[in-house]
């Protein structure tokens, strides 16, 4: 069974938008039990290693914001075995979606169109709400303003699934159109 330290911290929640007090899960080094960290403290099995995992590394966490429980992945800063920084990582999707949309797309993978479950993840919601083409969907943050945002699409059928990287343009804070994010012969594919 892993075994994760947490580190405490206080940060912007990139989904919810408030600062809150976090605790970010980190699986790295040698750690025969849980423990607790802050920004500033010595980072465990690191220091005095003398392998690859010694001095200067940057690592990944992930964490659940206490305010809106949408979860989200962190980037952890080690300088000279200490914990320097910690940040949202807004180059990562979360985990679980705050909305869906089902939409039949082209598949650069598969080369044709596919029925796919799109996956949103730019605002907060619990329980994760299904979306129709032209619903709104972040209305507060976007009123009267075009914006494209990224999602992730999931198609396949039962023996593979994988997941192409999407683009969700938003027209005064409705959802008006969903395409792959790149040309199908450079398409970003995920497995």
């Amino acid at each position: 069974m892993s075994l994760f330290s947490t580190i405490s911290a206080s940060l912007d929640c990139p989904r919810c938008h408030l600062p809150v007090d976090a605790v970010v899960h980190v699986q790295l080094g040698y750690a025969a039990e849980r423990v607790r960290l802050a920004v500033g403290d010595v980072y465990p099995g690191l220091a005095g290693a003398g392998g690859p995992l010694s001095g200067n590394l940057d690592a990944d966490g992930w964490c659940v914001c206490p305010e809106c429980d949408a979860d989200f992945f962190c980037r952890v800063e080690i300088r000279r075995d200490r914990i320097s920084g910690l940040e949202p990582d807004r180059t990562r999707f979360p985990l679980g979606p705050d909305a869906t949309l089902h939409r039949r797309l082209f598949c650069p993978r598969e080369g044709r169109f596919r029925d796919m479950e799109v996956r949103l993840f730019a605002g907060h919601a619990s329980p994760v709400r299904q979306l129709q083409p032209g619903d709104t969907y972040l209305a507060d943050e976007f009123p009267a303003v075009d914006t494209t945002l990224r999602a992730l699409g999931v198609c396949g059928d039962e023996r593979q699934l994988h997941m192409v990287e999407l683009l969700v343009r938003l027209r005064s804070g409705r959802i008006a159109d969903v395409e792959p994010a790149a040309a199908p012969e450079t398409g970003r594919i995920f497995l």
